[in-house]
């Protein structure tokens, strides 16, 4: 095709942006939710629409957690799932979904495998979402 989609975003400015959500909850509540770190364990069905309204409700700092790929069952029901993204990296195909909504967030995509075992220091996040689906007893 030969064009960069991220060429194609238009340049918005924060005030506009969110414009609709300030009013609804107020300038300070609005600052308040864009400072707040989250991560989010999980990004099918549940944590990839959970991840969409994060972003669209002003939380700029949001790390996604996944070690799985996108299939073609996954196109019905996950938000990053499309004909292009198979075989890609979940966490990766709704980074890039995310920051089309917005390209100032900060998003880090970690691809792996949720543990028990594994020590993830979850000190310094406001918010921690589990959204898996299954996990090993």
């Amino acid at each position: 095709m030969g064009w960069s989609f991220y060429s194609d975003l238009k340049v918005i400015s924060a005030q506009e942006k969110w414009d609709r959500l300030k009013l609804l909850i107020g300038a300070e509540a609005l600052y308040n939710i864009s400072q707040k770190r989250v991560i989010l364990f999980g990004v099918g069905g549940v944590g990839s629409w959970c991840a969409e309204a994060l972003i669209r409700s002003a939380v700029q700092h949001l790390e996604l957690v996944d070690f799985d790929s996108v299939a073609p069952s996954n196109i019905n029901r996950q938000l990053m799932a499309t004909s292009l993204t198979i075989g890609t990296p979940k966490v990766d195909a709704l980074k890039e979904r995310l920051l089309t909504i917005n390209p100032d967030a900060t998003i880090i995509a970690h691809n792996k495998y949720y543990s028990q075992k594994e020590k993830w220091g979850l000190k310094g996040y406001d918010l921690v979402i589990d959204c898996i689906d299954t996990l090993p007893g």
